[in-house]
């Protein structure tokens, strides 16, 4: 069950920032439900704690066996039952997939409209993906160290253009209008931590120092949230609170010099994102059946799982972003399930057949 260690601590973590930019580069008001996005600078920092906390159970897990994932422990522990637990996470990722692809269709029906039918760009954006993840995750950790680089120099041009357009008189008292913002907030941040179950199964395939990767990957995230809010909250005031997508708002109003319209970064930055976040939850769901059904046909499940979302992208209604399934409620019950739950429950389980080997072992002596 051992893992050849294929990829960097540090390309692991590139690929995760990617994945939670998407969600922080969509961020709003409206879909977090607060009234005052202020208040959720108090829910990025309270989210940076609760993420260490939520990490725990894998880390602790990983660290009993380095060679092995939360698929690997399940098989051991459980048997053949192991297969409902590759199962379990196999249907949470591809759900993953299909929230970013209904993410991705509201974004462009909603705010780009473009000429084109948005289901021939969902299209061609899922099969990239699919292709993408087909390749394997060596080839997606090498692409994301150069797309992570792209977007790091687009957010710093658009973050040094809304610098200057920033009005102390926009930022009103923390927690103003109550805490219904902020528990808001902290609740859309922590239901939409998918990148925590992906940890579970890319553990033991990256070398390098996971403690480190761990922290300035999580203070990465949260740190660019808070920015993000400040400079969209000192640069646009009130007005952000009735757009959908506020940072593509002030991308379109960022300027500097005879550079207008930065926005075409944002939409660099986001579809590069969903790319690597797609072709990212393809793969992990590639890994999950590979467990029952094999190296060649895992993989060959990836360009299933690709016409699996191409169907739900063109059926998905463009408003099914606000459905129940992905409410922040569902959401994060289903990550905790399969991020916190399974692993600890594989733990408790590990160290009692850890007990009873050593107990055993000591009434043969």
């Amino acid at each position: 069950m051992g893992k050849r260690l294929i990829i960097s601590v540090p390309q692991m973590f590139s690929m995760l920032f990617i994945s939670r930019l998407v969600v922080e580069t969509t961020y709003s008001a409206i879909m977090s439900q607060g009234n005052n996005i202020l208040d959720h600078i108090l829910s990025a920092g309270t989210a940076f704690f609760i993420v260490f906390l939520l990490i725990l159970p894998i880390y602790f897990l990983f660290n009993m066996d380095n060679s092995m994932d939360v698929l690997d422990n399940s098989y051991e522990l459980l048997g053949k039952t192991g297969n409902l637990v590759s199962g379990l996470y196999a249907l949470y990722f591809l759900f993953t997939c299909v929230h970013t692809v209904a993410l991705f269709k509201i974004f462009l029906s909603n705010v780009i409209n473009p000429p084109v039918s948005t289901e021939v760009l969902l299209t061609t954006m899922v099969i990239a993906a699919s292709y993408g993840a087909y390749k394997g995750v060596e080839g997606l950790a090498r692409t994301s160290g150069v797309i992570l680089f792209f977007m790091i120099i687009s957010m710093i041009f658009i973050g040094i253009s809304l610098f200057d357009q920033i009005d102390c008189l926009n930022f009103p008292p923390f927690l103003y209008q109550g805490t219904q913002s902020f528990e808001g907030g902290l609740m859309y941040m922590i239901s939409r931590s998918s990148c925590i179950p992906a940890m579970a199964i890319l553990f033991p395939m990256a070398k390098g120092n996971l403690k480190k990767g761990i922290f300035i990957w999580n203070l990465g995230i949260y740190a660019l949230i808070s920015v993000v809010i400040l400079l969209m909250v000192g640069s646009m005031g009130d007005f952000l609170q009735t757009q959908l997508f506020p940072v593509y708002t002030a991308g379109s109003i960022a300027k500097i010099g005879s550079l207008e319209h930065l926005d075409a970064l944002y939409l660099g930055i986001w579809t590069m994102g969903i790319f690597i976040k797609l072709s990212l939850f393809f793969m992990l769901s590639g890994e999950c059946v590979k467990k029952f059904a094999g190296e060649k046909l895992g993989r060959f499940f990836v360009l299933v799982f690709g016409f699996i979302m191409i169907f739900f992208g063109i059926f998905l209604n463009k408003n099914a972003i606000s459905s129940g399934i992905f409410s922040s409620p569902f959401l994060l019950g289903s990550m905790l399930l399969v991020g916190v739950v399974v692993p600890l429950a594989l733990i408790i389980l590990k160290k009692l057949k850890t007990e009873k080997l050593s107990i055993e072992g000591k009434e043969k002596q």
